[in-house]
């Protein structure tokens, strides 16, 4: 008799303690869960927050220094959000590998570009590798956001002023590849419904078809009139 009630108590205790290992186990499962179950809400939530912030900038400015220059709140007005994404130096290249963070965070429905002269100006490209790259970026704009509506900026004339500034050039090669270059793409655009291509080159020059000083102060880069030129007409586009 005793001997069965000693064994009546320890088979109550392995169960008991069976129960309690299986109670422990459903906990950890539980909490396992539950914390999944909050990390994926949690990153639901930060992707919300997110794409809320990204779906309202509409326009994406892209460029090099003469973007970079650009100040947009002033010429545009800050309740526009238009974000500027040029950075001073950058070359066609720059552009193509870094498209990730300059254009397609932003989702933008409009992209703005203008570059090139760097290449030419400080490489020596001509005018088939500049438009090849520049068509390069434009495609690869349209293939990860095909709703996007791209605008091709010509690129802007040279006045021979930019020798003093920053080294000798012959300005008549100068502007002929930067013309070669702008009828490329103004015939490419042509093409394309998702592309405009927008001619400010011819709006910018003098007689001597280079740079008008009314809109430059070292015969790259536009000035306070330069920008309000280009600011009247890419509003047309905004």
């Amino acid at each position: 008799m005793k001997k069965n009630t000693y064994k009546s108590k320890f088979v109550r205790k392995t169960t008991l303690k069976r129960m309690i290992n299986i109670y422990k186990i459903l906990c950890l499962v539980l909490a396992v869960l539950l914390l999944f179950s909050f990390k994926a809400y949690a990153d639901k939530k930060t992707v919300t927050v997110i794409n809320k912030e990204i779906l309202n900038p509409n326009v994406v400015m892209l460029g090099d220094s003469i973007t970079d220059f650009y100040n947009l709140n002033e010429f545009y007005g800050e309740d526009k959000f238009i974000v500027n994404s040029g950075i001073s130096g950058n070359r066609v290249s720059e552009i193509l590998n870094d498209l990730k963070t300059r254009v397609y965070a932003y989702n933008p429905s409009k992209v703005f570009l203008l570059i090139g002269i760097n290449d030419i100006l400080w490489d020596g490209a001509d005018e088939n590798y500049v438009y090849e790259q520049t068509i390069a970026i434009v495609n690869q704009i349209h293939e990860k956001l095909p709703n996007t509506k791209i605008y091709i900026e010509s690129i802007y004339p040279c006045n021979e002023e930019i020798k003093y500034h920053f080294k000798e050039v012959d300005i008549n090669s100068l502007t002929s590849t930067i013309e070669g270059v702008n009828s490329k793409l103004k015939n490419y655009s042509k093409e394309k419904d998702y592309i405009k291509y927008i001619d400010l080159y011819n709006k910018l020059i003098n007689e001597e078809n280079q740079f008008d000083l009314k809109y430059s102060d070292d015969g790259l880069h536009p000035n306070e009139e330069g920008y309000k030129v280009i600011t009247d007409i890419l509003k047309k586009y905004m």
